[in-house]
């Protein structure tokens, strides 16, 4: 006869590895010596797990491996503040986050209620893969970007490159024009190199879109980062945010299909990472979108009851 912590032990593995991160560890195996569980006590405990390398030749003989973990939560409501409800139907929404029509509303528990959590015996083996042929160029053309924490002064040209899984951009002659930027005058044309600026790794969990209330802006989220770019023009702006949600959206279908890809023996760490930092990047994006908002609104009404204030008085 099959025990349940036998059975609950191959759920585990089968929805760690299908699951989280949108199937990241699909190509990943899993294995799981033990697991016990304590009904009375709220109690459960995991042994033997070990998250071996992605296919590949590589020297380290796994990625991950936890000899224990022990969690307490102490009761009913302590496991059910554990269970995270699945994103919204929006490519990088937050865990818990619903929508009905315009409306959007947060189901969920802001705190894990852990009474208790013992981890020992972790072993972390990351190996690197050495750089193969120069990746598919997508899209190529020059942009002026601003980064979120830069206020002050105007945006920089630059030409970028977009490729399956990065967004490059390289240097730009001062004071070029778009058309000189694209051409490859001024540095570029005298040392027949690129000088690359910067880069930006794209992921599964990335987005992008058209920046609201902005001429020819358009936002792109990816791990920690947001870039703010700037085109010449809304047709070549919404060429780039197709041509970026396209790479993404092929993140997605390949990560689904077999689990998160990159230059590691454990790229599943990356994408959850990132998956996790673009979450706070966004609620955040969220937050200071609303306050905007809400100061429009505000100064609007202030407006107004000037105006009619006024009237009145004439």
């Amino acid at each position: 006869a099959v025990r349940i912590e036998d059975a609950a032990r191959l759920l585990l593995v089968h929805v760690v590895q299908h699951s989280v991160g949108r199937g990241a560890l699909k190509n990943a195996p899993v294995t799981l010596e033990s697991m016990r569980i304590e009904p009375r006590a709220w109690r459960i405990e995991l042994r033997g797990l070990r998250i071996g390398n992605v296919p590949g030749e590589w020297d380290a003989p796994h990625a991950v491996t936890l000899e224990r973990l022990r969690l307490s939560v102490g009761g009913l409501v302590g496991l059910l503040s554990l269970l995270q409800v699945p994103q919204a139907n929006k490519a990088g929404a937050p865990g818990g986050l619903l929508r009905l029509g315009s409306l959007e509303f947060t189901v969920g528990f802001c705190i894990k209620a852990i009474e208790e959590l013992d981890l020992s015996g972790i072993s972390v083996h990351l190996e690197t893969r050495a750089a193969g042929a120069a990746p598919p160029l997508l899209m190529r053309g020059p942009l002026r970007k601003r980064r979120s924490n830069v206020r002050l002064g105007a945006p920089r040209l630059r030409l970028f490159e977009l490729e399956p899984s990065a967004l490059r951009w390289f240097e730009a002659p001062r004071h070029a024009t778009a058309e000189e930027a694209l051409l490859g005058e001024g540095r570029r044309k005298q040392t027949g190199v690129k000088v690359q600026k910067g880069s930006l790794r794209l992921y599964s969990s990335s987005s992008v879109e058209v920046a609201p209330r902005s001429r020819h802006h358009l936002e792109l989220v990816s791990s920690k980062e947001r870039l703010t770019l700037l085109a010449e023009s809304a047709e070549t702006r919404d060429a780039w945010v197709a041509a970026i949600q396209a790479a993404i959206d092929a993140l997605v279908q390949a990560q689904e299909a077999r689990g998160a890809v990159g230059p590691t023996n454990a790229p599943w760490l990356d994408a959850l990472d990132a998956e996790g930092e673009a979450r706070i990047v966004r609620w955040r994006q969220g937050a200071e979108q609303r306050r905007r908002e809400w100061r429009r609104r505000w100064r609007k009404g202030a407006t107004g009851a000037e105006g009619a204030e006024g009237g009145k008085g004439g």
